[in-house]
């Protein structure tokens, strides 16, 4: 055996102690899930936040196994890594923690780490151009779930919201994008957060803006084959932007029509076919926006308690209602265990989703429709043609879903 001098033992073991976080790490396992997040940080944007949901997100991936974090910032060039590692807590034994009291304490701590390292970003691109972040995103090896943490106002080509402005026709904008520009998010779980967020020299969004860019992203993020596009309706704390690159600012005359987003008029008439009561002052036949809402954002496991982080969540949804909006809730779960419990479990969250609304002002004569369906009607199916699981379906099913229909308000 070699045997070394102290101080070559110390020359040896600082640097590695002393590597930054943002050093990828070697990691002695493969991890069994990666979650990307890409900010923008521009000047036109508040400082960027974990939101609830963005944090249930990184929670879920946690739960199931061994997860590496990568978070990259928008950049002139190329996005540059802020975080590349492991977010799992471990037991003193190097072993995936397992106790829930131990592993969300720990967790906590990794995620103010995280909070702290995207809050200080500073984007330096002169041009906002969350479409190559998100394409960028999407092309980490292994990503399974990636987060996009931007306003969405794309000023980079080949969607120049500063020239073009909100008043374009969502469709022929996504399907004029060139092949090569659209990310390729098939298999990836895709959280798109913060969309109309904005500070400093960009005007705020009217709601028509804010629904065209909500369109706008999910549009994109489906034609990218995304095996799950969720708009975020949380928030988290707003603060004023970190960067000083200021983009172009995009004009917010005008917005998306008043039509239905998220399917043709034929499709709404479709879904007006259910038989559910409607109140006489929304527009008949269509769903305005369909919010999912992951379980994990709301609820302690197996159980229709509501966790802190939900406050937030209803608490905006509740302000998306007006004269005339109605809305049906609709608790799911994965395909797990019996049906029967499985059903009562999602009844009783959906009850629990309405209840809350109600308790923050929502009239429950605009409820029209608050059930639970188990695993009866799955938001995604979670096997294909072939009877293997499809990846990410399961945690889709997971949720409560809350279509609004009528004139929408500001969330």
């Amino acid at each position: 055996m070699v045997r070394l001098p102290p101080g070559r033992v110390l020359t040896l073991l600082l640097p590695l102690a002393l590597l930054p976080a943002t050093t990828t790490a070697c990691a002695e396992r493969e991890p069994t899930s990666t979650v990307v997040i890409g900010v923008t940080a521009s000047a036109n944007e508040p400082a960027v936040t974990l939101t609830p949901a963005v944090r249930a997100v990184l929670r879920e991936a946690v739960v199931g196994g061994d997860v590496r974090l990568v978070v990259h910032r928008s950049s002139a060039n190329s996005p540059i890594t802020l975080w590349d590692g492991p977010i799992s807590p471990r037991n003193g034994d190097g072993a995936l923690e397992r106790d829930p009291e131990r592993r969300e304490k720990a967790l906590v701590g990794v995620l103010g780490k995280v909070e702290s390292v995207v809050g200080a970003a500073a984007g330096d691109n002169p041009q906002l151009d969350p479409l190559g972040l998100l394409a960028a995103a999407a092309r980490v090896p292994g990503a399974q779930t990636v987060v996009l943490l931007s306003s969405g106002l794309q000023t980079a080509a080949p969607l120049d919201l500063a020239e073009r402005g909100l008043a374009l026709d969502v469709p022929d904008a996504i399907s004029a994008l060139p092949v090569d520009a659209v990310p390729r998010l098939a298999g990836k779980r895709v959280l798109l957060s913060g969309l109309g967020e904005v500070a400093g020299p960009q005007q705020p969004l009217p709601d028509d803006g804010r629904r065209a860019l909500g369109e706008l992203w999910r549009g994109i993020c489906l034609r990218g084959q995304g095996s799950g596009c969720d708009l975020d309706v949380t928030a988290g704390e707003r603060r004023e932007p970190v960067s000083l690159v200021r983009v172009p600012v995009v004009p917010v005359a005008g917005g998306l029509p008043d039509e239905p987003p998220g399917g043709s008029a034929d499709q709404g008439a479709a879904d007006a076919g259910s038989g559910e009561d409607a109140d006489a002052g929304a527009v008949a036949g269509s769903a305005t926006e369909v919010v999912t809402l992951p379980n994990a954002l709301l609820f302690q496991p197996d159980s229709d308690v509501l966790v802190p982080t939900a406050s937030s969540a209803m608490e905006r949804i509740a302000r998306r209602f007006g004269p005339g909006t109605t809305a049906r809730i609709t608790g799911h779960t994965a395909h797990r265990g019996a049906a029967e419990g499985a059903l009562a479990l999602s009844e009783r969250r959906a009850r629990r989703v309405a209840n809350s609304l109600v308790s923050l002002g929502v009239p429950r004569a605009a409820l029209t429709s608050v059930r639970g369906v188990g695993y009866d009607e799955p938001v995604r199916p979670e096997v294909d043609a072939t009877g293997q699981p499809v990846p990410g379906a399961a945690e889709q099913n997971r949720a409560v879903v809350v279509e609004l229909t009528g004139p929408v308000a500001a969330g």
